[in-house]
């Protein structure tokens, strides 16, 4: 792989004196196809916002935390394919934001974040909320979950840092990136400098290697086709079905890949993994040939825990943008560097015309079926799911929080489009997609967009109705009440066999009112199939759906909890092992 900047300074044809750094910053965004800004304002950022004033073709969209701020731009990253952008004040308005820092490194998300810093002639001597290297020093504090972090320490390095950053946040494995601006360098003037630059990530590679991947391809006998999340970007979800019918290859998606290739296609065997379908999981458990995975690093949920079923007895075939995640943890065979839509359309070129049918795998399949889930008094989670469906458009974008209901969402949802599920599974970060249904909206805002969270996620992050309450988005927000961290209390129970008391009390209806939601509450089966899609729909802001489920219904159970259930025994771990 080879990144390679390209940066012409182009002469002035007269000199200028005296533009501030905020404005410049500005429309260097603007230049970059910025649209959107999130964040949350406060002095040591201040310049930078008086500088938006001005520029009204980027709308500022204001949230309630800066967490939610960046799990905003994120998401609205993610469906259009630019850079998001967050802007935050210094000290705690950069630590608040660092779980959605962090979620985006783990994810992969492009989103540049620019905190702002007091005045340099301050730094070192104790100022309100200081961040400098000689406090809190936010810089090497972030810089862990960051690709790239600096500090702007001169006006005349302002807009080459802030393009840099964008380039660097959108090249290769894409990723956040963090950038401190003192509030003295936004308020400085100086000159404009001109500039073209084109940043580019090559990857080449050598033509035998992918010779040898179409031979071992087309001389399998019992294939499979393991997609993870970097098959979303670019060209990947139609290169990827292309290969699938080309070889013929039954297809699984990691959960953060749902959707990526059609779960109604019948080569699709659903979820291998969290919330995984028996269709992929008992074709993997009869043993593999050759497996070709792309975009993935095999992290525990999105391999049952490291299962040693998915090591094929043939040929072992990695694809991903991130070299580090070749072998990670799986020994591998071919491994090719670059990006899934690339590499997968020069495989599908160089096959051979004709691909033999071969043996037959399982097509995608539930534990249960959710239309026939309708005994008990309240409604099951399944169920609900099921209506949701039969009312929604097929074009509706689904987000999933984390918890009980990511488990039911990634089971018996089923998505053919390729962006119509959202999943930050990174870091599993609880109330991240209240935010990120803000910035899909914003993102799309014609296009259904609804985020399947618990009444745990609502009392954690619930504000963030409010702001799509003052933005007039039309976003469903379906909540799956059961009065408890309901994945909490489940996992101490079966590990345990007994649990605290994580009861939750907050009126989930009368809450979502108070912030500005439209509310129904769903009770027992049938009840949102009467209702229907047009209450929903309608452009009068956020709708919630207190959905009261049954609280005695248990998701599919996953490999992870029993390796947490191994962990609490003081299972023997092998002190050989080290993390990669």
């Amino acid at each position: 792989m080879s990144i390679q900047p390209q940066l012409a300074v182009v002469p002035r044809q007269s000199p200028a004196v005296g533009v501030r750094v905020a404005d410049q910053i500005v429309r260097a965004l603007r230049d970059a196809g910025v649209t959107t800004i999130f964040g949350v304002p406060g002095g040591a950022i201040s310049a930078l916002y008086d500088a938006l004033l001005d520029e009204p073709r980027i709308k500022v969209v204001n949230s309630r935390h800066e967490s939610s701020a960046v799990f905003a731009a994120a998401a609205h990253a993610r469906l259009t394919g630019t850079v998001g952008v967050v802007l935050a004040t210094s000290g705690p308005g950069v630590t608040n934001a660092i779980t959605g820092i962090a979620s985006c490194f783990c994810d992969g998300l492009p989103v540049v974040m620019i905190g702002g810093e007091v005045p340099r002639r301050t730094f070192g001597r104790g100022a309100l909320q200081e961040g400098s290297p000689y406090n809190l020093n936010i810089v090497a504090m972030v810089k862990h979950v960051t690709k790239w972090a600096t500090e702007i320490t001169g006006p005349d390095a302002a807009v080459s840092t802030i393009r840099k950053a964008m380039a660097t946040a959108n090249s290769g494995r894409r990723g956040p990136v963090f950038v401190s601006l003192p509030l003295d360098v936004q308020g400085a003037a100086t000159t404009v400098p001109r500039m073209a630059v084109n940043v580019e990530s090559k990857f080449e590679v050598d033509r035998s290697t992918l010779y040898a991947v179409v031979n071992q391809l087309s001389a399998a006998q019992r294939p499979m086709l393991l997609a993870g999340s970097g098959c979303r970007w670019d060209r990947g979800p139609a290169a990827l079905r292309a290969v699938a019918e080309r070889f013929q290859l039954p297809v699984a998606t990691t959960p953060k890949a749902k959707g990526v290739f059609p779960e109604t296609h019948p080569l699709s065997m659903g979820i291998f993994g969290l919330g995984g379908h028996p269709s992929a999981t008992e074709y993997v458990e009869g043993g593999i040939d050759v497996l070709i995975a792309v975009g993935t690093s095999f992290g525990d949920l999105a391999t049952n825990g490291w299962s040693d079923k998915l090591k094929p007895s043939r040929s072992f075939i990695q694809i991903d943008i991130d070299s580090s995640q070749i072998g990670r943890n799986y020994p591998v065979d071919l491994g090719l560097i670059g990006s899934a839509g690339a590499l997968l359309t020069a495989l599908e070129t160089l096959a051979p015309p004709v691909i033999s049918i071969r043996r037959r795998h399982p097509p995608r399949r539930t534990l249960t079926n959710p239309e026939e889930a309708i005994g008990g008094e309240k409604i099951k989670p399944q169920r609900v799911l099921w209506e949701l469906q039969q009312v929604m458009p097929g074009s509706t974008l689904y987000l999933s929080d984390v918890g009980d209901h990511t488990v039911f969402g990634l089971h018996y949802l089923t998505l053919d489009q390729p962006d119509a599920f959202q999943l930050s599974l990174g870091l599993a970060a609880m109330g991240s997609s209240l935010g990120a249904a803000i910035g899909c909206k914003l993102a799309d805002p014609e296009r259904p967009v609804v985020t399947i969270c618990g009444d745990g996620t609502l009392e954690m992050s619930g504000l963030d109705i409010a702001d799509a309450a003052k933005l007039g988005l039309n976003v469903i927000y379906l909540v799956m009440n059961d009065g408890r961290y309901g994945m909490v209390e489940n996992g101490h129970q079966t590990i345990f066999g007994r649990t605290p008391d994580f009861k939750l009390t907050t009126d989930v209806g009368e809450m979502a009112k108070g912030l500005g939601a439209r509310v129904f509450q769903i009770d027992k089966p049938g009840d949102l199939l009467a209702l229907g899609a047009g209450p929903l729909l309608r452009n009068e802001g956020p709708v919630v759906l207190d959905v009261r489920i049954d609280p005695n219904e248990r998701p599919p159970r996953t490999a992870r909890l029993a390796g947490l259930k191994d962990a609490a025994a003081g299972f023997p771990v092998n002190a050989a092992v080290t993390p990669p």
